[in-house]
């Protein structure tokens, strides 16, 4: 059962992943309620620190945000993208494991799934209709924090982050958190110019050429 602030923002949040899945017909999609029925994920979830990628676990849920989401909300048992790959790499992956990819609504889950499953040749990806939209289920659990150590203990949380505002429809319960996106675009900017120019220095246009960019190359154009 989709659990939903009103009935116009419950139906943004599906239009978005539907969108954004739409981009790449050729990975399937798994929905949010079938990652936790079929797979036990979320509230059940005993271990979120877990190893998804042991050779018996019959699914790898691979987070391919960013750390700094990572930090503030991630789904249990879910490994980030670098770790992910370094387990394809030492063979600890069986080629019969499914792989479900996720990021917040499925436009960068998309490009990885695809890139992970030409690279690896990988016969069982498909990308989940992201985070925003498992926060709508009845059972879903996050949990907040990262690390590699075995001793490191994860922390149940209510907060979920959406990237962007534009992404932020989350389920009843949860409270989204954002990038400040001009901060973001400043510092992504700010990597591509001179090292020791201040971000203070990064006039307006340089601005709207990454805007310009960012929109025309990573998040398409879309009514909501």
């Amino acid at each position: 059962m989709f659990r939903c602030n009103k009935k116009r923002d419950g139906e943004k949040w599906r239009r978005q992943y539907e969108f954004y899945h739409g981009l790449f017909p050729e990975i399937p999609t798994v929905l949010s309620e079938d990652l936790i029925s079929k797979y036990d994920i979320g509230l059940s979830s005993e271990d979120p620190n877990g190893n998804a990628c042991r050779k018996l676990s019959p699914v790898v849920l691979v987070d391919v945000r960013t750390m700094e989401e990572r930090n503030v909300s991630k789904i249990p048992t879910s490994i980030c993208l670098v770790e992910f790959e370094k387990s394809l790499e030492a063979g600890d992956v069986s080629p019969q494991v499914d792989v479900i990819i996720y990021c917040t609504i499925g436009y960068r889950s998309g490009l990885e799934a695809r890139r992970l499953r030409n690279k690896y040749l990988l016969r069982n990806v498909y990308s989940l209709d992201g985070i925003v939209a498992y926060t709508h289920q009845k059972g879903s659990k996050l949990v907040s924090g990262e690390s590699t150590s075995p001793s490191f203990v994860v922390n149940e949380t209510i907060c979920c982050h959406t990237f962007a505002s534009m992404w932020s429809n989350v389920g009843v319960g949860y409270t989204p958190v954002t990038f400040n996106l001009i901060r973001y675009l400043l510092e992504s900017l700010k990597e591509q110019l001179d090292p020791f120019q201040s971000i203070s220095d990064i006039t307006v246009s340089h601005v709207s050429v990454l805007v310009h960019e960012e929109a025309k190359s990573s998040y398409p154009q879309m009514k909501t």
